[in-house]
């Protein structure tokens, strides 16, 4: 499924936002991992989707082209918009992005937690959660997972991408953030925490190292509400 890419030029800028980086590769694979989450929706009658942690908003029109109903979600606490002084929040940023964008269009942002989101249960047909969780409080972590399942519909998937940040990835990361002179980045994180934590809470109906096995920078994991693990698709770590 192919991604939008946005026009807009966000006041966020080259330092701040990898969708408008100086670098091209940059560039590439910010939009490529939005294509390769949104590739698990491929044929499924979505009605109403959610993007948690939708932060400035790139991901939503990809979305609004293909979803009658959307949703972003984000809670501002590691916004950078101290950059952007004539902006109060993120979801400013977000909102006008879908505007420029969409036009008419509706894309519904709320500001909220993870840990106390304003949605009944069973009311998402897909969410996505991209790189989200990395910068969540470990001790909040279980809290977040419980309400975005109780918020999925038994029929729906949730779609992670974990980063990571381990080894030779990191480096790679380290290299291209100081290339194109990107704020560095101030916390450590490891993915396998999480992506066990995702196993015991859903079927995993599969993972994947993107964009390859040798040069991993993310995992992807397509995940059912059912509680239940697949040990025939889930891949070696």
């Amino acid at each position: 499924m192919k991604i939008r890419k946005v026009r807009w030029q966000t006041p966020l800028g080259s330092y701040v936002s990898p969708y408008e980086n100086r670098i091209a590769l940059i560039r590439y694979f910010a939009y490529a991992r939005l294509g390769a989450a949104l590739k698990h929706a491929a044929g499924n009658p979505a009605l109403r989707v959610l993007d948690f942690g939708c932060w400035a908003g790139h991901f939503l029109p990809s979305l609004a082209e293909r979803f009658p109903e959307v949703w972003g979600v984000d809670d501002d606490s590691g916004s950078v918009i101290q950059q952007v002084p004539e902006y109060w929040t993120t979801l400013q940023l977000a909102q006008q992005l879908c505007r420029h964008e969409l036009g008419d269009v509706s894309v519904r942002l709320i500001r909220a937690t993870g840990s106390a989101l304003p949605f009944p249960e069973r009311c998402f047909d897909i969410v996505f959660c991209l790189d989200t969780l990395a910068h969540v409080l470990p001790a909040e972590k279980q809290v977040v997972i419980s309400e975005l399942k109780r918020i999925t519909n038994p029929d729906g998937r949730l779609v992670f991408t974990l980063p990571i940040e381990t080894g030779i990835p990191l480096l790679v990361r380290k290299g291209l953030r100081w290339l194109s002179r990107k704020h560095p980045c101030n916390y450590t994180y490891d993915f396998r925490s999480d992506l066990k934590l995702l196993q015991s809470n859903f079927r995993i109906a599969s993972q994947k190292f993107w964009p390859s096995y040798l040069l991993s920078l993310a995992v992807i994991i397509d995940c059912r509400p059912e509680n239940r693990v697949h040990s025939d698709t889930v891949s070696r770590l």
